[in-house]
């Protein structure tokens, strides 16, 4: 990623037992792997709480937050694309070239993801970046910290 790229990312919950080590933490590595001029992460309003906290400890990042307007959207397709189209578009009507945004659809609810997705291409955008897992727990959930980040493109 060049240092002109905007990253635009779904905010999820993560194992709610272990906030720090399934999403607060992965979500660092992720911020990381590029170097961003403007982060905007979107969460739900579930997850604006967890977001906040996110740009509290990394405030070296451009992180502005641009939550799912209400409770619920994180489940619903229609709302939850439409408003991530709107970040999209808002993004490319102050000047961006949807070359430079990036996409990480990882973090959120499966609808997030798909309805990220969907805007992504919808807004003409196709770069992305997602956190494939690593080593797996007995219960096949992936071990905190063994998460990779990949980019490609839709």
């Amino acid at each position: 990623m060049n240092a002109n790229s905007v990253l635009v990312a779904t905010v999820g919950l993560g194992n709610i037992d272990q906030v720090r080590a399934s999403l607060l933490e992965p979500m660092k590595r992720s911020l990381a792997a590029g170097t961003w001029s403007r982060i905007v992460l979107v969460p739900s309003k579930v997850t604006e709480e967890l977001a906040g906290q996110l740009r509290a400890e990394t405030r070296d990042a451009p992180i502005e937050i641009c939550p799912l307007p209400e409770a619920g959207n994180e489940d619903s397709l229609v709302p939850c694309r439409e408003h991530i189209a709107m970040v999209f578009r808002r993004l490319i009507e102050q000047g961006i070239d949807p070359a430079q945004i990036v996409l990480d659809f990882t973090r959120g609810t499966k609808v997030m993801s798909v309805a990220a997705t969907v805007a992504a291409l919808s807004c003409g955008i196709r770069r992305v970046q997602y956190v494939v897992g690593g080593q797996r727990d007995a219960r096949g959930v992936v071990v905190p910290g063994t998460e990779q980040v990949r980019h490609g493109e839709l």
